[in-house]
């Protein structure tokens, strides 16, 4: 992979996931809420994996 591409893939895979969460918030059910929150550390895991 390209040096300039990795830091762009994984700011998409952010965003990506940050719009996942504040849908999943708008579209309410409190059960998602952990659900969301688990889908966010893992995302943030996957990102330090990126980014390494």
């Amino acid at each position: 992979m390209d040096v300039y591409l990795k830091p762009l893939a994984a700011g998409v895979l952010a965003l990506v996931g940050l719009l996942v969460i504040i849908a999943l918030f708008v579209t309410h059910p409190v059960w998602l809420v952990p659900t969301a929150v688990t889908m966010a550390a893992a995302n943030m895991i996957l990102l330090l994996i990126v980014a390494k």
